[in-house]
């Protein structure tokens, strides 16, 4: 909002004829944009970096103690859920918390206040005629359900695509497991060396 208000003024500095323009008023207004811009920039950088790394972890801890405990208690698991599509599930959605999470942070306590000062900052300068673009963003807010709805049978079909990989991971992982427990390691390896 800020920065719409700083590139009201300066148009107004610039469209203003009358007005005396003095070298030290204009690199006010042009470190001010710059400084506002850098800010900005650095700013939403850093969050978004942060946040990417919440999630890397939490999906990489929780695919680390799936895995050992997969390994560890391969019986005692559910047959409805095998350890492979558990683990697809805590990385998809430990995926889905680090990128919503910025969202959530600013549609509770930002939005509504940049809602509030655009709708009065529009008002002043435009008129009533601002409700024409609130009509349209809300057409535009139902097309975007469309579009999500669409996403998420994507996201479906990846996540069957993931749960098959995860299935032929885990699988040779019990044929190793196997193959070490009962001791087969010399019987397969003369075999494999037979054939080649």
């Amino acid at each position: 909002m800020l920065q719409s208000v700083l590139s009201h003024n300066v148009i107004d500095y610039i469209a203003d004829e009358e007005k005396i323009r003095t070298l030290e008023k204009d690199l006010f207004y042009f470190i001010t944009i710059l400084t506002f811009s850098f800010f900005l920039c650095v700013s939403n950088s850093f969050i978004w970096y942060y946040f990417n790394i919440i999630g890397y972890n939490v999906s990489n801890t929780l695919s680390l103690a799936i895995f050992y405990k997969s390994l560890k208690h391969p019986f005692i698991s559910e047959k409805k859920f095998s350890s492979a599509k558990i683990i697809n599930f805590s990385q998809v959605d430990a995926q889905r918390m680090s990128d919503i999470g910025i969202q959530i942070i600013n549609a509770v306590f930002y939005a509504p206040l940049q809602i509030a000062i655009g709708f009065t900052l529009l008002y002043i300068y435009i008129g009533i005629s601002f409700l024409v673009g609130i009509g349209i963003m809300i057409v535009l807010f139902f097309v975007t359900m469309i579009f999500t709805k669409i996403a998420a049978k994507g996201n479906d079909d990846l996540l069957k695509a993931k749960d098959a990989r995860m299935k032929v991971a885990e699988e040779i992982l019990h044929i190793i497991k196997f193959i070490k427990i009962n001791v087969l390691e010399k019987h397969f390896y003369n075999k494999i060396n037979s054939k080649r």
